[in-house]
């Protein structure tokens, strides 16, 4: 059997390691670059990747609130896709909310994505153990940040899911190209047509572009639904700015060192904090707190523009309680370090409610943890198959039947590790003879 994998991302490498071991003849199409990871990737200090051109989608845009302009919007673009340029914070989140899954096997997938994706903790820094010192004392439960790093002679590398494509059988990837549309034929989706206007059929097609390329592709093939693209949703964050002197200073070559070594969680909520912001000597007097709502209750929608192209409107604070929650947690926050010796806040919250609020505005930020733009139980069925059309699965975060309550790799791992188990069943596999 041949199978089209569109996407070698997060979800998609492991996919096609699956369907590969299974037997399949897959063909894993990127839209971006297959050659070797450049030093900023490899490197534990992630800032370096983000950074990196052509690892990433330059043009892509998001709008936050209502009352915001789109602004850039990071996710990764070549092998290993986001899992090659992220923050490398890996980890599971409440197992309760996988059990409400509409899907069997994940228990097992589980253990699966733990047992083939170590972690490295690393030591804290000065302005980290500060920070997480008030935290803890303040009721947040706090560690050790579990982060996708492992050990080779070279020291520290980052771990991405390219990893799975090592020794892989029968998977052909072809870089550098970028799928227009999907095309539909009697028999379902058996065929694609690249930018450059070939194609390339397949007895089945999986699509694992990702939460915001997958409902883009589904809507330029013509394959509308009302529940393709609603539900997005992202975790809202606030990144504060302190300067740091003395003591608060990181030690040791900023350019190596993993920004974050420990986070913080309570009720919903993470915080974490970044020792440095950058890659050069003078980003170690300057550290960062991030703050993030893990279950907000807004969720937004990906659409297209009149030229196909994305129209990402992630409608932060707009539902329950989520604007007055997260001004409520970075006031505690910011009022918890306020006299931390060497720390000086750039950017402190205004004691107004409505100046608090425009400042929340101002310094709101998404994580780039978008996710559930499809949805298991909404335009996809319990097995990721797209309602009405056949021979498509849709298997990677825009499947996430909810916003993890957690980042969103391990996650997004334990979806397609259940999700390639079930295509990979006798039965799910369609004949490709007559």
């Amino acid at each position: 059997m041949k199978t089209i994998v569109i996407g070698a991302g997060t979800a998609g490498c492991l996919v096609a390691r699956r369907l590969s071991d299974a037997g399949d003849d897959v063909v894993l199409i990127e839209a971006g670059s297959g050659e070797p990871f450049p030093p900023s990737i490899r490197t534990p200090n992630w800032l370096g990747a983000q950074s990196e051109p052509g690892w990433h989608w330059p043009k892509l845009t998001a709008t936050r609130t209502s009352a915001s302009l789109p602004t850039p919007y990071l996710r990764g673009r070549g092998l290993g896709g986001s899992s090659s340029i992220n923050g490398m914070l890996t980890t599971f989140g409440p197992i309760a909310d996988y059990e409400a899954w509409p899907i069997s096997g994940v228990r097992a997938a589980i253990e699966r994505v733990s047992n083939d994706n170590p972690t490295v903790r690393i030591e804290p820094g000065a302005f980290s153990t500060m920070v997480c010192e008030r935290l803890d004392d303040a009721g947040w439960s706090v560690g050790p940040a579990p982060l996708a790093l492992s050990e080779s002679s070279s020291g520290l590398v980052r771990r991405s899911s390219t990893r799975y494509l090592e020794g892989a059988p029968s998977i052909e990837v072809l870089p550098n190209v970028e799928v227009d549309r999907l095309i539909l034929g009697p028999a379902g989706v058996q065929e694609v047509e690249f930018a450059s206007g070939e194609r390339c059929d397949g007895d089945r097609v999986v699509l694992c572009a990702g939460a915001i390329a997958t409902p883009v592709l589904l809507l330029n093939s013509g394959i509308r639904s009302d529940e393709i693209g609603r539900g997005a949703a992202d975790h809202p964050s606030i990144a504060v700015t302190y300067s740091l002197d003395g003591g608060a200073v990181a030690s040791g070559p900023a350019h190596g060192a993993p920004p974050i070594s420990m986070v913080a969680e309570r009720e919903g909520v993470q915080v974490l904090v970044m020792d440095h912001i950058g890659t050069r000597v003078d980003d170690q007097g300057l550290g960062v707190i991030t703050i993030a709502l893990l279950d907000p209750d807004s969720s937004g929608s990906i659409g297209i523009d009149r030229q196909g192209q994305p129209l990402v409107d992630l409608n932060m604070l707009s539902a329950g309680d989520d604007r007055r929650r997260l001004v409520g947690v970075c006031r505690e926050v910011i009022g918890l370090v306020e006299d931390v010796p060497h720390v000086r806040c750039l950017e402190p919250i205004p004691d107004g409610a409505t100046e608090a609020s425009e400042w929340v505005d101002a310094h709101l930020g998404p994580y780039s943890h978008v996710a559930s733009s499809c949805g298991l139980g909404r335009a996809l069925d319990s097995a990721g198959n797209v309602h009405g059309v056949a021979g498509l699965r849709v298997i990677d975060s825009s499947a996430l039947p909810h916003l993890p309550r957690t980042n969103p790799m391990l996650p997004t791992l334990v979806l397609a590790e259940a999700l390639a188990g079930v295509a990979c069943e006798p039965n799910d596999r369609p004949s490709s003879g007559p």
